[in-house]
C-alpha cells in the first residue's frame, strides 16, 4: 500500500470541436453541461484538485470548469495537439502543487461523459492499494478495451515531456519500460466520448436511461 501520496486530475479541453460542428463542452448534459458532467466524475475524496486546460479565448468552458470547482488554466496560444494541453496541465501543477515522485494524475479527454464518480474512486482505491512497484500507469479495461481516466505514476511526467513531440500521451503505454495495469470495471461508459452528432445523442440517451424518475 502506497503512503498517502496526493492525486491529480488533468482534463486537456483546448480542441475545436470539428467533428461536433458546435463547442461539444458546452452542450446540456443532464443537469448540467458536458464539461462539468467529467469534472464532477472526477471530483472525489482521494482527488485534490481537478486541472482543466481551455484555449484563451474560450471564455465560456472556461467559466463552465470554474463554476463547479475546477482550476482553469487558459493559454495564451492554441495548443497543437491533446498532448500539449496535458502538458500545460502538468506545468501548471508543477508550479502551483510540487507533486512528488510518488504522487499521480489522472487524465480523462473532456468530452468522455462516462466517466464517473465510482469509477474514478475504484480506480485511484485500486492503485493505492498495491505495491509501489507494481505498476507506473492503471487503465480501466471494459470487455479487453481500455478506457478512460488513466491514472499515471507523476514519476512518468519527466519521461512525457522528453518524448519525441510527434508523439502522443499514449506512447507511454507503448513504452517497454512502463508497467501498465488494466482494472476491470462493469462499465462501458469508461470509452464513451462525444466527438460527434451522433455520439452526443447516444450518450444523452443513456444517461436518460440510466437517471432514475423522480
Amino acid at each position: 500500500m502506497r503512503q498517502k501520496p496526493r492525486v491529480f486530475a488533468v482534463l486537456p479541453a483546448a480542441g475545436l470541436s470539428r467533428r461536433m460542428g458546435e463547442p461539444k463542452l458546452s452542450l446540456p448534459f443532464g443537469s448540467s453541461t458536458v464539461i462539468q458532467h467529467v469534472i464532477c466524475g472526477l471530483q472525489v475524496e482521494l482527488v485534490e484538485s481537478v486541472v482543466v486546460v481551455v484555449r484563451g479565448d474560450d471564455i465560456e468552458t472556461a467559466q463552465l470548469a470554474s463554476s463547479v470547482g475546477a482550476e482553469v488554466v487558459q493559454t495564451a496560444t492554441p495548443p497543437q495537439d491533446m498532448r500539449e494541453s496535458v502538458e500545460v496541465g502538468l506545468r501548471f501543477l508543477l508550479e502551483t502543487k510540487e507533486p512528488q515522485r510518488d504522487d499521480a494524475w489522472l487524465l480523462c479527454p473532456a468530452d468522455c461523459v462516462g466517466v464517473s464518480e465510482s469509477i474514478t474512486q475504484a480506480l485511484v482505491r485500486h492503485w493505492l492499494n498495491t505495491p509501489v512497484d507494481s505498476s507506473d500507469v492503471v487503465v480501466p479495461e471494459y470487455q479487453n478495451r481500455r478506457g478512460h481516466p488513466a491514472l499515471f505514476s507523476w514519476a512518468l511526467v519527466e519521461k512525457l515531456f522528453r518524448l519525441d513531440k510527434n508523439l502522443g500521451v499514449n506512447a507511454l503505454l507503448r513504452d517497454p519500460d512502463v508497467r501498465v495495469a488494466e482494472y476491470s470495471v462493469d462499465c462501458a461508459g469508461v470509452m464513451e466520448d462525444v466527438d460527434t452528432p451522433k455520439q452526443y445523442d447516444a450518450a444523452v440517451k443513456r444517461l436518460s436511461r440510466s437517471t432514475p424518475k423522480e
